[in-house]
């Protein structure tokens, strides 16, 4: 990202076609849980402490900087900002993103999948 910036390269946001930024969809999953079929309390007890010791203040911006992501609470974005001003531009996109799975919810998965197989399909056509 820096060697961009050095050389003066510069980001704009997509604009929205009523004025400013245009709600582009959020990238790819950070966590995610399996639906279970029995509800064993023990479980998501279990999978709720994990999720929280990896959005926790300290470790979502450890895990973020390693990533290379911008992310998604306020506060460690804008620690992120201060740190690195490179980040700076993307801020508004990441603030008016929205989930890949908004619209669609809980079917997303079985989209997505078909969305997947008919690209390839269409790209492997001879």
């Amino acid at each position: 990202m820096e060697s961009a910036v050095e050389k003066g390269y510069k980001m704009i946001s997509i604009p929205a076609k009523d004025g400013g930024v245009a709600p582009v969809p959020s990238g790819g999953e950070f966590i995610t849980i399996p639906a279970q079929k029995t509800k064993d309390s023990d479980k998501m007890k279990a999978t709720a402490e994990v999720i929280q010791c990896l959005i926790d203040g300290d470790n979502l911006k450890k895990t973020n900087d390693e990533m290379v992501y911008l992310a998604a609470k306020s506060d460690v974005r804008k620690q992120q900002v201060e740190e690195n001003s490179a980040w700076a531009p993307w801020v508004d996109a990441v603030e008016n993103a929205e989930g890949r799975t908004t619209d669609v919810g809980m079917e997303y998965e079985d989209i997505s999948a078909q969305l997947s197989e008919d690209l390839q399909a269409a790209l492997n056509k001879g």
